[in-house]
């Protein structure tokens, strides 16, 4: 097959390379595929775009064989001859995997300035080239003539020229198709646009992933939207925090320089120059990335991010710049829809406010005389839903209390005459019950100055004119108690820490700085401060003074109520004693006042004073009598003793929580019995049984005990406390025993002496023995 040289020029290159039925693939001073032909599509089994672009010998040439194959390349590079370089067989790997092996012929191409352009390559499979014995002496011919031609008329630039017109051409035709769906997107499904539009973005430039970083204005975080293959990694962005935030500063660092950052094949063990480590890409899979700043009036505002996982994939400038367009547009539609959830939160968080707080506005027409209202103006006027027509003012005053009409339209007539609407209150009839409303407003002129409409708003003050009148009453109460006590009260308010004045007295107070100081009325302290009080009716020395103001300053600053008792010395008085109360009055955390109430507790404390000396005195009795005291719960079998009762019973240190039990053991065997059985009767009878029992040691002491015992009832009629005293009366019963026996001891001589006895008182018998002359035989009683 011969083809003239003539004929050649005029024959489109594209259409020579699709009549050949071999191999013909184009390669760039690097090793990228420039152009191939349909026969070469059809023995690698893949697309044109599926080829163009990539690098030969890594994708499509065998490992074995890679690194010859791109030895010869360069050489071929290197030597810069012209036309045919030599044949040569090498495999080349399909889409499959399987091998194809080819007999290769090679060219380098040249422009017209002479500089080499790349290399042209022609194979044919080597099961039909050995078919022949010598290749086809036309074969042969046209591949010479095919460099030949390529090199001389610069038509493989030309191709490639067309290829980027046509793929320019495509990216503009897609372009227009991106920022057209956008922007011609309703607002509520802005998301739903961006999400599609990345995922054809993704396809047209044949990643694994791309993806939309967004910085948000209000809290500087991120809205980050990622289309790709790799649905089970994690977000790039977030990959950067976690693996490597050295390259994560860096990319920003050159994205707000408006750079973009292009990595062709970070397997190659080069990373960027100013970035330390790419191990976070290689865990995700990818190879190249490409990563493109979004730019508004406020600065960076995110960027267009891709990976991929082809090696040597080649980034196109005019697709850096179409993606950076399409990621603004995408950028401007997302801020769209957050502005536009912004409005849609504001006006539910208005809608939500005027419901809450029970405020709705209004716009009143002047013109058609309707008024157009929130759903919480319908509710304030008694509408569970909106009213179903525009509301008048017609409508409005049939809603006005009766009372409240005339001076209503009154006050609207002066506001259009006036041109200014001024708040005011008026009461509502809704369902047979009363409503407040405070009504507020503002009238706007049109483009020629008359007054067109009325807009504003209606709050329902029901509940703050109902804590009014409480208030009101309240302090009506208040004033009442403050005036009428015979507690003094006065109001003391704080300026400052260091400066307290009088507001007011309550009448008992001011009645006694009347009878104190009789030549300046106690009115003029009001507005004076607490020193001139003291110095004025009090008697006291400037430590006494600064105690008080002790007082008043510990309930400011710890703004709790204190209460102290003190002596006061008042002019015509003498010594009072008073209990003062300081209570803080607290408003927005601080105290701005503190009431006073002052207490005459002189009667308390004289009766304070007598019972302490009455108890004193006790407790010597007590102590000097060596009494015992008791008191004995029945319930939980509890008894306290005092000193001298553990003292009587000489108790031990481990009996202190068992006193009872200890008790029974020392009792007298011989009163033992006698004894539990009365305390039996007492809580059986609730009758206190009279008993007087001894108690022995174990050194064998005897004392003897006499109780005095009373009791007290539960509500169930019970015996609930048996308490009393006990006395040690064993020197008593001792002396007693003694004086019985002598008393026996005499009686015995007496009456068994020989001689007569007489005991006489004033000439009277008292007593006399047996043997007394004067009445022997005669009996002694006769004798008395």
């Amino acid at each position: 097959m011969t083809i003239s040289k003539k004929t050649w020029n005029h024959i489109s290159l594209s259409a020579l390379l699709d009549t050949v039925q071999c191999l013909v693939v184009t390669l760039d001073n690097d090793g990228h595929v420039t152009g191939i032909n349909s026969a070469g599509c059809k023995i690698l089994q893949l697309e044109e775009e599926q080829i163009t672009g990539k690098n030969w010998f890594v994708d499509f040439v065998p490992k074995p064989g890679r690194a010859a194959s791109r030895a010869q390349f360069k050489k071929l590079l290197k030597r810069g001859t012209t036309g045919n370089a030599g044949q040569y067989d090498s495999p080349v790997l399909t889409k499959t995997g399987a091998l194809r092996q080819m007999s290769w012929n090679s060219s380098i191409l040249m422009n017209e300035a002479g500089d080499i352009t790349g290399v042209l390559y022609s194979g044919v499979e080597m099961a039909e080239h050995k078919s022949a014995e010598q290749p086809d002496s036309g074969t042969t011919e046209m591949y010479r003539m095919l460099a030949e031609t390529a090199m001389a008329t610069g038509i493989t630039e030309k191709v490639l020229k067309e290829q980027q017109s046509e793929q320019q051409r495509k990216r503009e035709e897609f372009l227009s198709k991106i920022t057209g769906r956008l922007l011609k997107s309703p607002l509520e499904q802005t998301r739903q646009a961006v999400a599609e539009c990345l995922r054809e973005v993704n396809s047209f430039v044949h990643t694994d992933r791309c993806y939309l970083r967004i910085i948000s204005d209000e809290d500087s975080k991120f809205n980050c939207t990622c289309i790709g293959l790799h649905e089970d990694a994690e977000p790039i962005v977030k990959r950067c925090h976690e693996l490597s935030l050295d390259f994560f500063n860096w990319s920003i660092e050159k994205l707000k320089r408006g750079e973009i950052i292009e990595c062709g094949d970070i397997n190659l063990e080069i990373p960027p120059e100013g970035c330390n480590e790419l191990e976070h890409w290689k865990t995700m899979g990818y190879v190249s990335i490409l990563i493109i700043p979004i730019f508004r009036e406020d600065g960076l505002t995110g960027w267009f991010g891709f990976g991929s996982g082809e090696r040597g994939k080649k980034w196109d400038e005019r697709d850096s710049k179409m993606l950076q367009v399409i990621g603004n547009y995408l950028a401007i539609a997302l801020d769209r829809q957050a502005a536009r959830e912004k409005e849609k939160e504001l006006q539910y968080l208005l809608l939500e406010s005027e419901q809450l707080a029970e405020i709705g506005s209004w716009e009143w027409d002047l013109k058609t005389n309707n008024i157009i209202g929130s759903p919480e103006i319908f509710h304030l006027f008694g509408y569970e839903k909106e009213f179903p027509l525009n509301l008048t003012f017609d409508f409005v005053l049939s809603k006005i209390h009766p009372q409240e009409i005339s001076r209503i339209e009154l006050k609207i007539q002066q506001a259009l005459t006036a041109g200014i609407l001024d708040p005011f209150e008026t009461r509502l009839i809704i369902d047979d019950s009363v409503k407040h409303i405070k009504v507020d407003g503002k009238l706007l002129v049109g483009d020629s100055g008359e007054l067109v409409k009325i807009a504003g708003f209606v709050q329902n003050i029901t509940a703050l004119k109902k804590r009014e009148l409480a208030l009101k009453e309240s302090e009506a109460r208040l004033s009442m108690i403050y005036n009428n006590t015979s507690d003094l009260m006065c109001l003391l308010r704080v300026v400052d820490k260091n400066k307290i004045i009088y507001e007011s007295f309550n009448e008992p107070f001011l009645n006694l700085l009347r009878t104190v100081n009789k030549t300046e009325p106690p009115e003029s302290l009001i507005g004076e401060e607490v020193s001139v009080f003291m110095r004025r009716y009090l008697i006291a020395t400037e430590a006494e003074k600064e105690e008080r103001m002790a007082k008043y300053y510990e309930a400011i600053e710890t703004k709790k109520t204190v209460v102290h008792e003190f002596a006061t010395k008042m002019v015509g008085f003498g010594e009072l004693y008073h209990e003062t109360t300081l209570a803080p009055i607290v408003q927005n955390g601080k105290v701005t006042h503190l009431l006073i109430a002052v207490k005459d507790i002189s009667e308390r404390k004289v009766s304070e004073k007598a019972l302490k000396e009455n108890e004193e005195r006790l407790r010597l009795a007590i102590q000097t009598g060596k009494i015992g005291f008791y008191d004995w719960d029945v319930a939980s079998n509890r008894i306290i003793w005092n000193d001298e009762l553990k003292g009587i019973f000489e108790l031990p240190e481990e009996y202190e929580d068992k006193k009872m039990d200890y008790w029974k053991s020392i009792l007298h065997p011989e009163d033992k019995a006698g004894s539990l059985e009365k305390v039996e009767s007492t809580l059986k009878h609730k009758k206190v049984q009279d008993m007087e029992y001894r108690i022995l040691f174990p050194d064998g002491r005897i004392k003897y005990i006499s109780p005095v015992a009373r009791l007290t009832l539960n509500e169930e009629g019970q015996v609930a406390r048996l308490f009393g005293t006990i006395l040690d009366v064993t020197g008593q019963k001792v002396a007693g025993l003694k004086l019985r026996e002598r008393e026996e001891r005499y009686r015995t001589l007496f009456e068994n002496a020989n001689d007569a006895i007489l005991i006489l008182e004033k000439d009277e018998f008292i007593e006399c023995n047996s043997e007394s002359p004067p009445k022997r035989g005669v009996k002694k009683s006769s004798l008395k």
